[in-house]
């Protein structure tokens, strides 16, 4: 099932910066029909994924969004090209373990929304040099021009 409509990195953005203020509380869940009170980094990209009604469907978890992103062939661009990209995924591996232990969302200007840690809840932040991967969202469009390519375009299906 593809998306019926066109939904784009600025999108996400904009959708994800509607929850700047909340509190960070790990594993939060967001349930759909009440309101949202706290997030933590993965629950606010899938909130917003689910929000704006991005097909595939993102799961929950920073790991599994970005084996979610691996499984669509969308975890292809660089580091610098995803610090352009609005919408943009952007993951960070766990020093010892190598484990996908963190996400935001790039604003495709030098910064990220993410829910950071209780210390910073959910807001905008300076980019850090600490993300160690990057990812498009399936099913998402990113415009071309921002990443230098033919086609960017992420309609994916299920």
């Amino acid at each position: 099932m593809e998306n019926t409509k066109v939904i784009t990195g600025t999108d996400v953005v904009i959708a994800a910066k509607k929850y700047v203020g909340l509190p960070y509380v790990f594993g939060a869940e967001a349930v759909p029909g009440k309101p949202v009170t706290a997030l933590d980094c993965s629950e606010l990209v899938e909130l917003v994924c689910r929000e704006l009604g991005v097909v595939p469907k993102m799961p929950d978890g920073s790991a599994n969004q970005f084996l979610h992103c691996q499984k669509y062939g969308t975890h292809t661009l660089t580091m610098e090209e995803a610090e352009k990209i609005p919408g943009a995924l952007l993951f960070r591996r766990d020093g010892k373990s190598l484990r996908i232990v963190h996400v935001a969302i790039s604003t495709g200007q030098g910064n990220t929304v993410e829910a950071r840690g209780k210390d910073y809840g959910v807001n905008v932040f300076k980019m850090r040099s600490s993300f160690t991967n990057c990812a498009l969202i399936p099913g998402v469009q990113y415009n071309q021009a921002n990443r230098g390519v033919d086609k960017v375009e992420q309609n994916a299906t299920n």
